[in-house]
């Protein structure tokens, strides 16, 4: 931008020297967003640099350079959480290569200030984005640079901290509690109290997917005696959050004080105007809902969150609202629909390694198993890496139980098949890949999914679409969303054979599917 042209170039640059070199053709002016930027062929950067390397600036300018974009970095932080990531994101997301320089210069410079100061203010950045894998990465060269002068251990307990939450959200547990234990060590030495809470947090959601239950509810009944001393902050909320997950997903008792942490996650999610985590909230009131058997208020509060996130949804918070939106599909027996979204879910959590992907592919599992394939539904439970004996203690698995739709599935599945076949099958899945999932037989090509398998719920969007209802009309029939709509009428579509509206009513008539 010519903000950062200006400091970078310093005194005596001016926009007059820049309009000057755009004339020439040196420097190339370009529009992004509606914020002019500057930019310059290969062939001229690269006599450039000779040039700074001749005159002995080249050390100095790109020190310069490196500082602006720390501060910048810096300056975003603070509004990656709350009511203005809207706008802070895209600003970020196009100075990713001038922050990628920034990196690679510090740390071939070994200059530790500059390699923690930047990670740190950028691993919001790199979660909300999607960039996990190279957020990691850039995170692990911070902590392994060697460095002449110690990190300042406030920055290296935030960076350790911000390593282990990339990696926890990648599956990498141990390396997550690994990393998280050293953030909070230091953190402890510091006196930190608003960190240590943080870390204390990290770590009960880590040691539940280790499935390590003793030292989840210690950490939770650490976090549960500090937490309330903390001032009001989108953080905190974040950790109420954390802490109401560490329960629902084991299969603890819900108690008034759990409770309490989704209530008090929502409070300051308003508080703060942070549209993203307001949603989450009510996502977890949703489940709430769910658990107590209140589906109704499930569904309203799903389609709530589904709205409120139409303009501010970012690739995360979409996966876990489709990710919750799976259990009221199968609470209503809607497998198809649950079937679409688990595609589109599946794709995006293997993208950035996410760990919501074992939950994804338990699901599924789940999913084939209702529609009659049990021996896919065993290889996906491999592929998920659940064991053969034992597996059902699997956290993914008690999030089923969690909300009274497995009805023991595992056990199920296993006394199905047979011990024997069981094992057999789940290390076929062991050995499968992602792709592999391509040949598990789609609903419109199974022997049963034809004309006489339409579900209930598809016979009510059938009749709604005969009074000639639009689709966002048949979502508001059925208080179900738009989406949701869509899917049901792809599916009829496929079992009916048809692709248009007027075809699948014509066949309908035609079968006396209609009244």
């Amino acid at each position: 931008t010519l903000e950062a042209a200006l400091a970078v170039l310093g005194a005596p640059a001016s926009f007059e020297t820049l309009d000057s070199l755009v004339n020439k053709s040196l420097i190339r002016q370009t529009g992004s967003g509606g914020t002019p930027r500057f930019t310059m062929l290969e062939m001229i950067r690269e006599f450039g640099r000779e040039q700074l390397q001749s005159t002995a600036e080249l050390a100095t300018t790109r020190h310069t350079h490196a500082h602006w974009y720390t501060a910048l970095a810096e300056s975003a932080e603070p509004h990656l959480l709350g009511a203005n990531q809207k706008t802070w994101l895209p600003r970020l997301e196009v100075e990713q290569d001038n922050f990628r320089a920034v990196f690679r210069w510090a740390l071939e410079a070994r200059d530790g200030d500059v390699a923690y100061r930047l990670a740190g203010a950028l691993g919001q950045f790199w979660f909300v984005n999607g960039r996990w894998t190279e957020g990691r990465r850039l995170l692990e060269e911070v902590l392994a640079l060697p460095t002449d002068v110690p990190p300042d251990p406030t920055r290296r307990a935030k960076v350790l901290y911000q390593a282990s939450y990339l990696a926890q959200y990648q599956g990498d547990y141990a390396r997550a509690r690994g990393l998280c234990e050293q953030s909070l060590a230091l953190y402890r030495t510091l006196d930190n109290q608003f960190w240590m809470v943080m870390t204390i947090v990290r770590l009960a959601r880590i040691t539940l997917y280790q499935e390590d239950q003793e030292a989840r509810r210690a950490f939770l009944a650490e976090a549960a005696t500090l937490i309330g001393t903390l001032p009001d902050s989108i953080e905190k909320a974040r950790a109420y959050k954390d802490m109401f997950l560490s329960i629902i997903y084991s299969l603890d008792p819900l108690t008034e004080a759990n409770i309490r942490y989704q209530a008090e996650h929502e409070r300051l999610s308003r508080q703060f105007k942070d549209r993203t985590e307001l949603a989450l909230a009510v996502l977890q009131r949703a489940t709430l809902s769910l658990i107590q058997g209140d589906v109704a208020s499930a569904i309203s509060l799903a389609n709530e969150v589904q709205q409120s996130l139409k303009e501010s949804s970012t690739e995360y918070s979409s996966t876990r609202t489709d990710t919750s939106n799976i259990y009221l599909d199968i609470i209503q027996a809607e497998f198809d629909v649950a079937r679409q979204r688990l595609d589109k879910i599946i794709e995006s959590t293997y993208r950035r390694k996410d760990h919501v992907l074992e939950l994804s592919l338990v699901n599924l599992a789940f999913i084939l198993w209702k529609q009659n394939l049990a021996i896919w539904s065993a290889r996906v439970l491999g592929l998920a890496n659940i064991r053969a004996d034992g597996g059902h203690s699997n956290p993914n698995l008690a999030l089923l139980e969690r909300f009274t739709i497995s009805r023991n599935f595992y056990d199920n599945l296993r006394t199905q098949l047979g011990a024997e076949a069981f094992a057999r099958e789940l290390a076929v899945g062991r050995q499968m890949s992602i792709a592999d999932l391509q040949a598990i037989p789609n609903p419109s090509t199974s022997p049963t999914h034809s004309i006489d398998s339409l579900t209930p719920r598809e016979l009510d969007v059938l009749q709604l679409l005969a009074q000639e209802l639009s689709n966002p009309q048949i979502a508001e029939q059925l208080v179900v969303s738009r989406r949701t709509v869509d899917a049901h009428l792809r599916s009829i579509y496929d079992k009916l054979g048809v692709k248009s509206r007027d075809a699948a009513l014509r066949v309908a008539q035609e079968r006396s599917l209609l009244p």
